[in-house]
């Protein structure tokens, strides 16, 4: 029953990364996630409601629970599918202390380095929000040397002398 919970908690990286890139970006029909994705690009502090995240999450949370239920127990099938929705909703922190937080450890500064990378430079590339390790696998990795970060989507945290970022002019709205 471990093993199902290490597996459900694993399993929402590759979505995370498939999620963000073809539904956020690269596949064209409208979508919630795309639609409301889009505003999170565009809005300095927007992020999608808890209760849409809910309305997303638990009903893909029942559709691996039942059809882990073919194939396994479904105390394993349910350990799975409630390991997965704790992974989605640490995504969903982690993403979000990205934009409103300070960084205080090495591996936040990267995240939120990749991510506005992705952001504000360039959408095409570095879709992984709570690792880079599926960039890496297919090719949407770039390392940032420096992000530039437009004056009106200047977070709180971020002061002028960060060598890691640059304040540019503001993009349009």
């Amino acid at each position: 029953m471990l093993i199902a919970m290490v597996l459900g908690f694993l399993f929402w990286s590759p979505l995370e990364y498939g999620i963000h890139r073809f539904l956020g970006h690269q596949w064209t029909f409208r979508n919630k996630f795309r639609k409301e994705h889009q505003k999170h690009h565009y809005l300095k502090d927007y992020f999608a409601g808890t209760v849409d995240k809910v309305l997303a999450a638990v009903p893909i949370m029942i559709v691996f629970f039942f059809i882990g239920i073919i194939f396994v127990s479904w105390m394993t099938s349910l350990l799975f599918s409630f390991a997965f929705l704790v992974s989605y909703l640490l995504y969903e922190k982690v993403h979000k202390d990205l934009h409103v937080k300070a960084p205080k450890t090495k591996l936040g500064k990267i995240l939120r380095k990749h991510h506005f990378y992705h952001h504000f430079m360039d959408p095409s590339v570095n879709h992984g929000v709570t690792t880079v390790f599926w960039d890496m696998v297919f090719g949407t990795y770039v390392v940032p040397e420096q992000v530039d970060v437009p004056e009106n989507y200047k977070m709180e945290w971020l002061s002028d002398d960060n060598p890691d970022y640059r304040i540019v002019a503001k993009r349009p709205a």
